[in-house]
C-alpha cells in the first residue's frame, strides 16, 4: 500500500493545480502491455477533484487533504506563491489499493524566467507522506516513486533555463520547456506492471507526447529497496 500525492515546492514559481483525477489502468497485462492514448478508455475515477472549488464545503475535499501554502480559489487550486521557499501540498486521505492505475493532471507553472532551480513541483506514490523534506516535501531517503517537475540553468550563472521531467531515483527523464506558458498543460502518468510511464500536452490540445517510459521498477526493487 502507499500514499499517491502531489507534493509541491517553489523557490520561485507559482504553481496551480486543476485537477489530479485517480483512475484503474486499463492497460492489458503482460510484458508488452500499452497504454492507448487515443483515444482515452473510460474508466470511473476512484480519487478525483476538480473546480469550482467553491463547491467543496468548507474546502474539504474528499479523499484528499492539503496544507502548507496551499490555498483553494473557484477555478483552481494555488500550492504555491511565486515567493522563494515556499512548500504547499496536497495528499491523498488513505492507502491507494490499486496495483494498475493512472492520473491526468492539469497545471500551470510559471515564475520569474531567470529563476528556475527549485520552482516546481513533484507527484510521489510513496510509503510515507512528506510535508517538510528538501525535495519537494520528501526527505531523500523516502520509499517510492516520485515524478519531479523541476528546473535548472538560470540565476546568476546566466544560464539557458533548462524545464525537465524527472523520475527519481534516476531512472528516467526527458526536457520540456512546460514553464510559463499562456495555457495549461495536462500530464498522464501511468503505472502498469511495474513500470511508470509519463505522457505531456504542452498545448491544451489533448495531444499527449511520449516523455518517460522507466524499466521494470518492482525488478529493481529487489536489489534497490527504496523502490
Amino acid at each position: 500500500m502507499a500514499a499517491l500525492a502531489a507534493a509541491l515546492m517553489s523557490a520561485d514559481a507559482s504553481v496551480l493545480a486543476l485537477s489530479g483525477p485517480l483512475s484503474p489502468a486499463t492497460a492489458g497485462k503482460g510484458a508488452d502491455a500499452q497504454v492507448d492514448l487515443t483515444p482515452m478508455p473510460y474508466s470511473p475515477p476512484k480519487l478525483s477533484f476538480s473546480n469550482p472549488y467553491k463547491a467543496y464545503a468548507g474546502g474539504n475535499i474528499p479523499g484528499w487533504e492539503y496544507g502548507g501554502e496551499t490555498s483553494l480559489n473557484n477555478d483552481y487550486i494555488m500550492l504555491t506563491t511565486a515567493t522563494s521557499n515556499k512548500l504547499g501540498w496536497i495528499w491523498t486521505t488513505e492507502p491507494i489499493e490499486i496495483d494498475d492505475w493512472e492520473v491526468q493532471l492539469e497545471f500551470h507553472i510559471g515564475g520569474d524566467p531567470r529563476q528556475s532551480t527549485g520552482g516546481g513541483m513533484a507527484v510521489w506514490f510513496t510509503e510515507q507522506q512528506g510535508r517538510a523534506g528538501a525535495m519537494y516535501g520528501q526527505s531523500d531517503d523516502f520509499r517510492g516513486v516520485g515524478i519531479l517537475f523541476d528546473s535548472y540553468g538560470g540565476g546568476e550563472s546566466g544560464e539557458r533555463v533548462e524545464p525537465f521531467v524527472a523520475v527519481e531515483h534516476q531512472v528516467g527523464i526527458c526536457y520540456a520547456a512546460y514553464r510559463n506558458l499562456k495555457n495549461i498543460v495536462r500530464a498522464r502518468i501511468a503505472w502498469t506492471n511495474g513500470q511508470l510511464r509519463v505522457w505531456l500536452d504542452l498545448t491544451s490540445s489533448n495531444h499527449f507526447q511520449p516523455c518517460i517510459e522507466t524499466v521494470n521498477l518492482r525488478e529493481l526493487a529487489k536489489q534497490d529497496k527504496r523502490y
